[in-house]
């Protein structure tokens, strides 16, 4: 479960830190050009990302990866690029991030109980885990600590200007619950703290009139964009991904825009002499180095760089853009970017030219949906006992099969394979008989696993080659040279008809649409060896 769920949230990761890159680097020209709202919702957006990955098929590809892992600790995933010929076009490729093989190896023995074995992947996720229960820890800690003490050593406001520009402010900003202020020696800003019960903090100092008529109002327009759950979600997002450094960038670049939009709103409508009143109270504030930061609260985000790039987006004359469009691109890149980028644990001993293709996890009992290629009228050949011939036993004929595979030649041995009527060479150690006439692909180390690709010596009988090509073209099948082919949900079907004297066959079979440049070439080239047997 662990190790299922490190998976998902890395992918998620991945493909999020492309989005937190492209995003640092146009910063200047976004803060420049659109209001700071628009890059806020972006960040938002991706906060939510993170902490509910779901990806749409990219996030069903790594969920059904990553079920396999309590059964998988040597991978046989394949990763190739469909090349389906005929009309069938070909998916998008997706970006795949290959777990190494040794991280799948056990390093604990199974155990007498027949337990798990633990592999180095199980030791990061748990890694993984522990890290983030501590980074969550140790921020709501550090806040309940915080608000315990301010709270305890802190002044309450009853009445004054204060508690009288917070019930202006408050109605002016349409805030319609009562905010506590509370006076606090060692405040390093003033802020609000808490998400439940928020109280405006503010340091022990001497305040004009227009200082607090800005403090309160910066800090209630906070409060109105719920910045302090924003910051809850950013934290928790930190914690799950504490491994990701650029989740951390995003992280202080949110903070920054959060801080923009607010200042934003404040300034909505002002002069440029009452913004640049603002900029100077802003000024006078900066004392964050001086007092304790806790994330759950709006405390002065400040320091050199940050404060000039607030002073001028304050001061900046002329409108700034709507940045809606910004926002829906952004949006439709995260999950563009999602459904492309996965992980993938490295095949043990298959390889499909120089890619990997991915495994379907079905069961040796389980039927593959669709996986009957052809209508049931279509006459099989009377079941019978074939027996598989296994080299080295009763002289079984034996042959090396040259299968192209990316462009180049493959040797692999195979043996001949006697049936009812018919002989076609099966490539060794690659096929289980599962009823007569029918096969399925092995994948090595993992009976469970078997059953993505099949393959079945079928016999028409009473038919002609042209009417079982007609009802084919009918089902939505399209001839490909001397066979016919039909895809469909990922799933490639075909078949190879031989007209003899004997009546029609046909050698058909179903695998995964990745798989066309693996089995499906290992197939043709089998395919190309069927024989008729002369007493038929």
């Amino acid at each position: 479960m662990i190790t299922s769920l490190f998976l998902l949230f890395l992918e998620v990761s991945l493909s999020t830190s492309l989005i937190v890159l492209i995003l640092a680097g146009l910063s200047p020209l976004l803060n420049k050009r659109y209001a700071a709202k628009w890059k806020r919702l972006i960040w938002l957006f991706l906060a939510v990302q993170l902490l509910l990955p779901v990806q749409g098929p990219a996030a069903e590809t790594i969920a059904g990866l990553a079920a396999q892992i309590g059964a998988m600790r040597a991978a046989q995933t394949q990763t190739a690029p469909a090349d389906i010929e005929g009309s069938h076009t070909a998916p998008y490729r997706r970006i795949v991030v290959e777990i190494p093989e040794e991280m799948t190896t056990p390093v604990i023995a199974q155990s007498v109980n027949g337990e798990d074995a633990v592999t180095v992947l199980d030791i990061v996720a748990y890694i993984w885990a522990a890290g983030a229960l501590a980074v969550c820890f140790f921020h709501l800690f550090s806040y309940l600590h915080y608000e315990r003490t301010v709270k305890k050593d802190g002044i309450p406001v009853k009445k004054g200007i204060i508690r009288e520009q917070l019930a202006v402010l408050s109605q002016e900003l349409q805030i319609k619950r009562n905010v506590p202020a509370i006076v606090y020696s060692r405040a390093g800003s003033p802020m609000i703290l808490g998400i439940i019960r928020p109280v405006l903090v503010l340091p022990k100092a001497k305040y004009s009139e227009e200082e607090l008529f800005f403090i309160v109002r910066h800090e209630l327009c906070h409060l109105k964009q719920h910045d302090v759950s924003f910051k809850l979600l950013l934290m928790a997002a930190g914690a799950l991904h504490w491994f990701n450094p650029f989740i951390w960038i995003m992280r202080k670049e949110a903070v920054v825009d959060i801080e923009l939009s607010c200042d934003e709103r404040v300034i909505q409508g002002m002069r440029y002499a009452d913004r640049k009143a603002y900029t100077e109270t802003l000024f006078s504030m900066i004392h964050c180095r001086n007092g304790k930061k806790t994330v759950l609260s709006t405390q002065l985000y400040g320091g050199k760089q940050i404060m000039k790039k607030r002073f001028q987006n304050i001061l900046r004359k002329g409108r700034k853009k709507d940045g809606a469009v910004v926002l829906a691109c952004a949006m439709l890149l995260t999950i563009a970017l999602g459904t492309m980028i996965g992980c993938s644990l490295a095949e043990e001993g298959q390889t499909v030219g120089e890619t990997t293709v991915e495994v379907l996890n079905i069961s040796q009992e389980e039927e593959v949906p669709g996986d009957d290629v052809f209508t049931d009228d279509l006459k099989q050949q009377p079941e019978d006992d074939g027996i598989m011939a296994v080299p080295g036993e009763n002289e079984a004929e034996t042959t090396i099969l040259t299968v192209m595979k990316e462009g180049e030649g493959e040797e692999i041995p195979a043996t001949l394979y006697v049936g009812d009527g018919y002989s076609i060479y099966l490539t060794d150690n690659d096929w289980q008989q599962y009823e007569p006439d029918a096969w399925q692909g092995i994948v090595k180390g993992e009976p469970a696993l078997n059953g993505q690709v099949k393959m079945e010596i079928r016999y028409f009988a009473g038919e002609t080659y042209a009417q079982i090509q007609e009802r084919l073209l009918g089902e939505g099948y399209e001839a490909e040279d001397a066979w016919f082919g039909r895809l469909e949900n990922d799933m490639v079907y075909k078949i190879r008809l031989y007209e003899t004297a004997s009546g029609t066959w046909g050698v058909s079979c179903s695998y995964i649409q990745e798989a066309e440049e693996g089995w499906g070439r290992t197939i043709r080239a089998m395919a190309e060896t069927f024989a008729v047997s002369d007493n038929t």
